[in-house]
């Protein structure tokens, strides 16, 4: 590895430079290269089979949708023929032929239109194992029609009709040959659905069309060259390929791997889609199968497509290609670049490289100065090495004159980033700065052991005189002016002993005046004083008022020139304030030092007063210690029963809130229902009397709720109210609700109203009965509607009986239909 390094370091600057960017280019293009292949790659790959998935979804979708027309075109069949179980329609077998026929010309996709009935549920006298097949169909391109018996002896039990009728629901039976006159195959299913009168089964509907269609649309999928696409079964059987041969065949036979083909079968009938690779006659092949949901008996198709995967990959080679040629060509295209860059670049840089040598070995000389004529980076670079030789001679002429003590000789540094020149002047301005600051230090130092001495001689004569306020306080004000070097001090301390009459005392002063001398007592805010005691903050004054104090001497009377009031407080409590005088101003350190000592002053001072009030207090408290025991026994009793009382009213309290907001809402839900439904609401209890009714009800009745709620329906209708009552009394009695029950009701004017009503039981949550819901909902424009199609309906079945006499019956060919 060494000789490598040493090799390495041998190398002149042109080829390293090749080495660097030629490596690094290489290094980056093959990185690019091998992410562009495997990314292109993996992104053509994720986007066909994207594409294909979308495809056989969307190709599922519009088979279902096709299947989803059969199925609703079979259920209107349905729906249309329960006109057959009228008893008041005559003619109904011609009027049921016309119908089928119609539809099946309007409907030529479909080979055969048909339904069966069970007499059984339009004529009680017939056995029920027979039933009436019609039947239109298409058979050699003419539309015929059957009208036949079926299973009158019950020949053809567990058939399709009676799987169907085990079991109601829409159903897609499984694909079928059926085989026309001319003995040709065709590929057909039947859509079948079942047919109820009321609740009862009464028959099928179905329709039976060809999958031709199923099998061109198979045809047309081919998104790449040799796509298979398939539909088939739940039970497997393919009902389209793109290969004929295998249209009618089991899914499970066209795999090679039987489990992978019972995997698919699985997946859906369970609604599931899947996708897989296979290999198909030796090619690689993708395959995504889709379920196709059909009926509602929970049947599923599946529509499958496969693609070769070297189709889709097709792309991704092709562009990975392109991609590792334009990788080699801009390889190739640095190689030359930089061989010419390497030569233009390394001559100049040889020759900085030369004078920059002379000066790191300290030849700051004229000589050492280039002249190139290139006007880049590498000329800007000698600009810069010969402008830096002048700056490093005039910085070694002022560092010379530094180590000589001229501190104030003039010296400009290169520029603002001059690093070396800005030192040079730091270095000047901190020897200048270290005189000044190493007198100012002399002058601290003195301050603080002031300072310190003062705290330590203050703090050992506040521990001293601590039995006496008065004898206190004298001697901290005699101390504070003398050590101070002021002329007067007076100290005011709190006398809160009348809670009415709170005033500051003067307890001590030394060298006051004597007309000063009288005023012993200051209330809270008033004066100086007073307002440093109340704001909490030192006051600090360089002129003084008038006539605010004098100082007396030998020499006659004069007014100090500085005056300082100094708070003595302790954790925001203020417990007096010390004024001192003098006729110099206060150094500012004289001032933190008096506010220091004001703490202790009025530390010790808390104390001894606390010490006097609690000696005070003392006696007191013995003697009502023995009253106070009584009382507290007394009250913890009181104390135990008023919190077992309180305990009990906030739970009672909040039981009583929740119900309240709880019946609020119900009440309000109840009061919407009434006011906005439609239908005729109303409750009633055990008189059958009306408690509750809906606004559509009074409205109905044109009537307010007075004169309906407390009325029975005897009381509001007469005779005809009887008749509710009869059947309200028996859901009382019995507790069976009364459900869509139909009533007629002729009023005197000649109208007829037809009403649907149903009754349910009201019980508590005892299961008791206590009253009567019910619902009417009026349904007389259905019953009109009903009878106007009845009419349409008999004139259609006068001009079927006249087109039945021009016709001769045929026998129908094709398939039996069920």
């Amino acid at each position: 590895m060494q000789p490598l390094q040493k090799m390495f370091r041998a190398l002149s600057l042109k080829a390293k430079i090749r080495f660097y960017v030629l490596s690094i280019t290489g290094l980056i293009l093959l990185a690019v290269s091998v992410y562009l292949t495997f990314s292109i790659k993996a992104i053509s790959k994720k986007s066909a089979i994207a594409v294909t998935d979308e495809m056989v979804l969307n190709h599922a979708k519009d088979i279902t949708k096709n299947l989803s027309k059969d199925i609703s075109f079979v259920s209107s069949i349905a729906s249309a023929s329960k006109f057959y179980f009228n008893g008041g329609i005559a003619s109904k077998d011609s009027l049921m032929k016309q119908l089928l026929l119609n539809l099946a010309k309007d409907n030529p996709q479909y080979k055969a239109v048909w339904l069966t009935l069970e007499y059984a549920s339009f004529n009680p006298a017939v056995s029920k194992t027979g039933r009436k097949l019609f039947a239109a169909e298409f058979a050699d391109g003419r539309l015929d029609f059957t009208l036949e018996d079926r299973n009158m002896k019950g020949e053809d039990s567990n058939g399709l009709y009676d799987q169907v009728k085990a079991k109601p629901a829409l159903t897609v039976l499984d694909p079928y040959f059926d085989t026309n006159s001319k003995g040709n195959n065709s590929l057909v299913t039947s859509v079948i659905a079942p047919i109820n009168n009321g609740s009862s089964f009464a028959g099928i509907a179905g329709v039976d069309f060809s999958l031709s269609s199923y099998t061109k649309l198979t045809e047309d999928i081919k998104p790449y060259p040799g796509t298979l696409a398939f539909i088939f079964t739940s039970n497997g059987y393919i009902v389209s390929h793109s290969d004929a041969s295998l249209i009618g065949k089991q899914y499970s036979e066209i795999g090679k791997e039987s489990q992978k083909q019972q995997d698919v079968m699985a997946s859906i009938k369970e609604g599931k889609s899947i996708k897989y690779d296979e290999d198909i006659d030796g090619v690689s092949y993708y395959t995504s199968i889709v379920p196709i949901g059909i009926g509602s008996d929970g049947k599923n198709w599946a529509l499958g497509i496969s693609i070769p995967k070297n189709e889709i990959y097709h792309e991704a080679n092709r562009i990975t290609l392109i991609a590792a040629l334009l990788c080699l060509i801009g390889l190739i295209s640095i190689v030359i670049s930089t061989s010419i860059f390497s030569r233009r670049l390394t001559v100049p840089i040889g020759k900085l490289t030369h004078a920059i040598k002379k000066l790191a070995k300290g030849e700051i000389s004229e000589a050492n100065k280039l002249d190139l004529n290139t006007k880049d980076e590498i000329g800007d670079m000698a600009e810069s090495l010969n402008s830096l030789i002048d700056g490093l001679k005039d910085t070694a002429a002022f560092a010379d004159n530094i180590g000589r003590g001229m501190l104030n000789a003039d010296y400009s540094p290169l520029s603002e980033k001059d690093l070396l020149g800005k030192s040079l002047l730091d270095m000047r301005s901190s020897l200048m700065r270290s005189k000044e600051e190493e007198e100012k230090r002399k002058i601290e130092d003195e301050k603080h052991a002031w300072a310190t001495d003062g705290i330590a001689k203050f703090a050992e004569l506040l521990r001293e005189n601590n039995h006496d306020i008065k004898e206190l306080s004298f001697s901290i004000v005699k101390n504070l002016v003398k050590y101070l070097d002021v002329v007067q001090g007076g100290l005011f301390i709190l006398n809160d002993a009348n809670p009415e009459d709170v005033h500051l005392e003067m307890t001590a002063c030394f060298a006051y005046d004597r007309r000063k001398l009288h005023e012993s007592r200051i209330n809270i805010g008033e004066g100086l004083v007073g307002r440093c005691f109340y704001e909490k903050e030192f006051i600090y004054l360089r002129e003084i008022p008038q006539d605010y104090i004098n100082i007396t001497s030998g020499l006659g009377d004069a007014r100090p020139g500085s005056l300082l009031l100094v708070p003595l407080k302790l954790n925001d409590t203020v417990n007096g304030v010390v004024e001192l005088a003098s006729l110099k101003p206060i150094e500012d350190y004289k001032i933190s030092f008096v506010e220091k000592v004001a703490e202790s002053i009025a530390s010790t001072l808390s104390s001894v007063r606390i010490n006097i009030q609690t000696s005070e207090l003392l006696v007191r408290t013995q003697q009502q210690a023995e009253e106070m025991a009584a009382q507290e026994e007394e009250m913890r009793q009181n104390l135990e029963e008023l919190t077992s009382t309180q305990e009990e009213m906030a739970r009672v309290h909040d039981e009583q809130v929740k119900a309240k907001d709880l019946l609020a809402h119900e009440q309000l839900l109840f009061n919407n229902l009434l006011e906005s439904v439609p239908d005729l609401v109303y409750y009633k209890d055990l008189d059958f009397r009306i408690t509750h009714c809906s606004k559509s009800l009074l409205d109905k009745n044109g009537c307010t709720v007075s004169e309906v709620v407390g009325k029975t329906d005897v009381e509001r209708f007469g005779e005809m109210g009887y008749r509710t009552l009869s059947d309200e009394q028996d859901i009382i009695k019995s507790g069976i609700p009364l459900m869509n029950v139909e009533e007629v009701f002729t009023y005197p004017d000649g109208k007829v109203e037809w009403l649907n009503t149903s009754k349910i039981p009201l019980r508590n949550n005892d299961g008791k009965i206590i009253g009567i819901f019910g619902i009417t909902r009026d349904i007389t424009d259905v019953k009109k509607l009903t009878e106007e199609l009845c009419q349409e309906k008999a004139k259609n079945e006068a001009n079927a009986r006249r087109i039945e006499e021009l016709k001769t019956h045929t026998k129908v060919v094709g398939k039996p239909v069920q």
